[in-house]
């Protein structure tokens, strides 16, 4: 009986090792109720806050870094400031700017939404850098959903599903 539990218990510990770390990179929903979305990924997103100034004054944006082996994914979130007049439209299209005045080479560009609200889905590359983001106005706030790889190489499959995975969470719209 001893001889078994010495088989045994290892065999069981490698087991469910083995199946705890499938299980974290299984796909979950992360939400975030107070950025007003929710998204869905193998890792946990990591929290990043920086002061930004956007053309009406301070804001304070979130960045949500989830760190995959074959590429970098990024939520950010911003609301406009209450000073900030922009349409939504316009709040866009100023996000394009930014990123095209980096001198990176705009690869291709459309017009999407995500339901009611507009978007844009930008594709860019700088060289180091080859890099998709979709933007979004939802109700006064910004969504930024950006994946990078390096240069020369293509988006992995996974990239798509955390696309589709995004949605807003108590949008008044």
């Amino acid at each position: 009986m001893q001889i078994c539990k010495r088989r045994v218990l290892p065999a069981l510990c490698l087991f469910f090792s083995a199946l705890a770390l499938s299980e974290d990179r299984a796909w979950k929903e992360y939400a975030y109720p107070a950025d007003g979305f929710a998204i869905s990924s193998p890792v946990a997103p990591v929290l990043q806050k920086r002061m930004m100034k956007p053309v009406a004054g301070e804001v304070e944006a979130h960045f949500y870094f989830i760190p995959l082996e074959s590429c970098q994914l990024v939520v950010m979130y911003a609301a406009l400031h209450p000073s900030d007049k922009r349409t939504p439209e316009q709040a866009l299209q100023d996000s394009m700017k930014g990123i095209t005045l980096s001198g990176a080479k705009l690869i291709s560009e459309k017009s999407i939404s995500l339901g009611n609200y507009p978007g844009i889905e930008l594709e860019i590359d700088d060289g180091r850098h080859h890099q998709r983001g979709r933007f979004y106005a939802i109700d006064r706030r910004m969504y930024t959903l950006a994946a990078d790889v390096p240069s020369g190489k293509e988006f992995p499959p996974e990239v798509e599903r955390w696309y589709k995975s995004f949605r807003i969470v108590g949008a008044t719209k």
